[in-house]
């Protein structure tokens, strides 16, 4: 089950990563000379998919986001264990994680859209 709050963060998510100059990978989060830094502190300039989701929002609501996505992910890469590994292979590229995220946000709404009928 998912929550306004689950939709809001994927959305503020998927805004931030949208110019590929904000997405890395190999940390959560990165300074402007690419070193790790913390994803929510003020030196951060580029975030991987984890990192952004901490960005903006509080651990329990970053367990259902992460959740979410990773449930997403599934359906495609049934092996997958975490959207962690999955934003750091080699393959995967910025297009995918949006994919992603855009997937998320449909999942959301549609299950918005089913509880507006129940």
């Amino acid at each position: 089950m998912t929550t306004p709050e689950v939709k809001t963060v994927l959305q503020y998510v998927r805004e931030l990563l949208e110019d590929e100059s904000k997405w890395t990978k190999g940390a959560s989060a990165k300074n402007g000379s690419l070193f790790s830094t913390d994803p929510k502190g003020k030196f951060a300039e580029r975030w991987c998919l984890a990192g952004a989701i901490i960005k903006h929002s509080d651990y329990e609501l970053a367990f259902a986001v992460s959740s979410l996505l990773l449930e997403c992910l599934q359906k495609t890469m049934p092996g997958i264990k975490s959207i962690v590994s999955y934003n750091d292979y080699n393959s995967t590229s910025h297009k995918d994680i949006l994919a992603l995220l855009d997937a998320a946000i449909l999942a959301c709404d549609a299950e918005e859209t089913s509880n507006d009928k129940a």
